[in-house]
């Protein structure tokens, strides 16, 4: 089926007076298992620039080469933006592509939002729950981006 070519709106943003974007067709085939290159894009929680920080996009990259070094995969390229990231890919033979995005995402997320450890003698203080804590850091679904 071919899509007409015309101006779109970025990632999860809604076009205006339009409904919000979906950039993936809801009948969408994954075919794998062929042995083919694979683009995938994925936005964080809300398009938030989770992804902003050197530290946070050095540690996506070290746990990228973590991943490919264990499942034997080829990255052809990828590019990390504050909010979004682009990964073109190889297929590895026993895991989907989808698993290992999946695995990603769960390593980076629990990485990311792990409590730090405090020094030995540095006394434990309580302080209130902070409202502005972020629960998420990919979306639900991938559709929601």
């Amino acid at each position: 089926m071919a899509y007409p070519l015309r101006s779109l709106p970025a990632c999860g943003r809604q076009a205006k007076g339009g409904p919000l974007f979906s950039p993936t067709p809801k009948t969408l085939k994954r075919i794998t298992g062929r042995g083919d290159l694979h683009f995938i894009t994925f936005c964080c929680y809300q398009r938030r620039p989770l992804l902003a920080s050197a530290r946070t996009r050095n540690l996506a990259v070290q746990i990228l080469k973590e991943i490919r070094a264990r499942y034997h995969f080829r990255i052809v390229g990828y590019v990390i933006m504050p909010e979004h990231l682009h990964l073109l890919i190889t297929e590895s033979r026993p895991t989907p592509p989808s698993k290992i995005i999946q695995i990603f995402k769960q390593r980076l997320s629990r990485r990311m939002r792990a409590r730090k450890r405090s020094p030995k003698n540095q006394l434990p203080l309580p302080f209130p729950y902070d409202r502005n804590l972020l629960r998420c850091f990919w979306p639900a679904r991938p559709l929601d981006c």
